[in-house]
């Protein structure tokens, strides 16, 4: 039970890893072309150390965002909630929101999310590696035990029943083995 979590663990992992590694060579690229451009149409051609400086500048602001963002508890944001959504208004009935800024917004809003993915999915990868939980023979055999005593039972088992079993029960919860309500302090069987 505990390898195959590990398993599973270790596997996603890698994916966040490899997909950070992609989502981050995409952001050295559009960065790279986008200043290139930019450069290049106000005059300043053949200057790609600046091109090269601008795009580690960009890379790096996207870096730490993603770090406080991700320090701080946030993640992904819908686009409802970001700062690009502007919503319906009741003067217009909304007919704004169909004129091309929304089209802009919208674009921008992915782009700013692809950008943050590279080093969200990096830390996703780091924390499902420190949840690894240590293999232990006995520690499995009592996961299972305990995990075929909640699902011999059909309702919701409070849980200062398990107070003696707290590690186990922990471990069950983390594995997402069983069902469980912080808000009632209740588990329950899958």
């Amino acid at each position: 039970m505990i390898a195959a979590y590990n398993r599973k663990q270790k596997r996603l992992a890698t994916l966040n890893r490899a997909s950070a590694v992609f989502l981050l060579l995409f952001s050295i690229t559009f960065f790279f072309t986008a200043f290139f451009f930019i450069l290049t149409a106000f005059g300043f051609a053949h200057q790609e150390g600046l091109v090269a400086a601008l795009t580690a500048g960009a890379i790096l602001i996207v870096i730490i965002t993603g770090i406080r963002s991700h320090q701080s508890g946030f993640g992904h944001y819908s686009y409802q909630e970001s700062d690009l959504f502007t919503g319906l208004d009741y003067r217009d009935a909304g007919t704004r929101s169909l004129r091309g800024p929304m089209g802009v917004a919208g674009c921008s809003h992915i782009l700013t999310q692809l950008f943050l993915a590279a080093p969200l999915q990096w830390l996703r990868g780091r924390e499902r590696l420190a949840s690894l939980i240590r293999e232990d023979p006995t520690l499995d055999k009592n996961l299972q035990i305990l995990l075929d005593e909640i699902n011999s039972q059909a309702q919701w088992i409070p849980i200062k029943k398990y107070q003696d079993r707290s590690e186990e029960l922990t471990h069950l919860i983390q594995m997402e083995a069983i069902q469980f309500s912080p808000r009632k302090s209740v588990i329950h069987r899958n």
